[in-house]
């Protein structure tokens, strides 16, 4: 029997995990002697693991910075000065296994 209807359904309505678990319960033996309860079950189950991934992925990424490089930098209106960014910015200090402080003032920004 194909199943390609409801696997097509499940992809339209995004749920691509039961969409997923379907395909791969109907290639056993016993997916015709299944009950519906435990069919349900399995489906609800791999749909639910993947939301759980899909969570923890969003999570990650909002904690994971952004690289940034110099080219977008605007330093005419910054009060550092371009030349010593751009040295550290390469990263020399690594290499000789230097060591470099850098003191930034804390600065709160208010809500106008």
């Amino acid at each position: 029997m194909a199943y390609t209807k409801i696997i097509e359904v499940l992809r339209t309505l995004k749920l691509h995990g039961m969409a997923d678990a379907f395909i791969e319960l109907s290639q056993h033996a016993g997916f015709s002697q299944m009950t519906k309860e435990v069919l349900l079950n399995e489906l609800t189950r791999a749909q639910l693991s993947i939301a759980k991934y899909a969570l923890l992925i969003t999570k990650w990424e909002c904690q994971i910075p952004v690289p940034r490089n110099l080219d977008g930098f605007n330093f005419t209106e910054s009060e550092v000065k371009e030349e010593q960014i751009r040295v550290l910015y390469e990263g020399h200090f690594i290499e000789d296994r230097r060591n470099i402080v850098l003191l930034v003032e804390q600065v709160q920004e208010k809500a106008i």
